[in-house]
């Protein structure tokens, strides 16, 4: 349970450090709105420190460019087709994610993982029972070069039958907290009896309850969950990022301070190669060659 907490507190450390920063303060109304609500799951670290060093509003309207830019898939195309998906998810999220709550969907449980992972490939409703909660059964197909289980679930469920929709962690909360009247989760009788219950209303509900990768075997003994599913988390949680490159932003931290920011936000990778050669009468002669590879040109 140590570990549990310990990944928990990691993880609002480090997703809170950026929102205390006093540098927040100098954005105007729209800038602050991309970077604290827009962009708020998909951006770097590496983005976040660069946006918040720039100084004027044309620099950052030339970072959100080159931001959007990274991420187009195809850039032949005029259209930008991350970026319409992405807006997409953000408006479905606070469109219909935040009904139960006075938070804006983007900040919900729910919202965040459509808003990183899409929509998913099935949901699965489980309401009007007697004596299980509202809760949701999201099928998801990963992406395994991001590191993420070719299929796994995502369960969201209302505590106590109230309120918003919250994910139900299989260590943190456990089976027990989708069936009404249940105080706690123990490895005990009582705890086969929860998970006979939900075996019968759901045998995927019942194994999600204690891990949400698929690829993990379950328990079928003492029932316990798997701390498995904390790694899962965290990748997801990365996911958007793990795939972006961002040498432009990289490039301002090493060379902001002598670089204009605009051909920062330009950078182009590439690798060099030269060499001394002797010329007529012993003279030298640099050759120099820049490779560039054809992904970065833009036709």
């Amino acid at each position: 349970m140590r570990r549990i907490a310990w990944i928990l507190l990691t993880f609002v450390v480090a997703t809170s450090s950026f929102a205390n920063d006093e540098r927040l303060e100098r954005l105007n109304p729209e800038h602050r709105k991309w970077f604290e609500e827009e962009v708020n799951y998909i951006i770097t670290d590496n983005e976040k420190e660069v946006f918040l060093q720039l100084e004027t509003l044309e620099e950052r309207e030339n970072f959100i460019i080159a931001f959007w830019r990274k991420r187009d898939p195809n850039p032949a195309t005029p259209e930008n087709e991350f970026k319409v998906e992405h807006y997409r998810r953000l408006e479905y999220a606070n469109k219909f994610l935040g009904r139960e709550t006075v938070r804006p969907g983007w900040r919900t449980d729910r919202g965040r993982y459509y808003i990183i992972l899409g929509e998913p490939r099935e949901i699965q409703r489980f309401d009007g029972y007697n004596d299980l909660v509202s809760t949701q059964l999201w099928f998801y197909e990963g992406d395994t070069k991001l590191g993420l289980p070719s299929f796994f679930y995502l369960v969201f469920f209302k505590r106590h039958d109230i309120g918003e929709y919250e994910l139900s962690h299989p260590i943190v909360d456990g089976p027990s907290t989708l069936l009404r009247g249940q105080l706690s989760y123990a490895y005990d009788a009582q705890a086969e009896q929860v998970l006979d219950r939900l075996t019968e209303i759901s045998p995927e509900l019942a194994r999600a309850s204690r891990s949400f990768d698929t690829s993990e075997p379950p328990d079928l003994i003492g029932g316990r969950a798997s701390l498995g599913t904390d790694i899962m988390l965290a990748r997801v949680e990365e996911s958007p990022k793990r795939v972006i490159r961002t040498d432009y932003a990289d490039a301002y931290l090493r060379h902001g301070s002598r670089v204009d920011a605009e051909y920062s936000f330009n950078f182009v990778p590439s690798r060099s190669v030269f060499s001394v050669l002797a010329g007529p009468e012993g003279t030298p002669f640099v050759s120099f060659s820049v490779e560039i590879d054809p992904q970065n040109f833009t036709m």
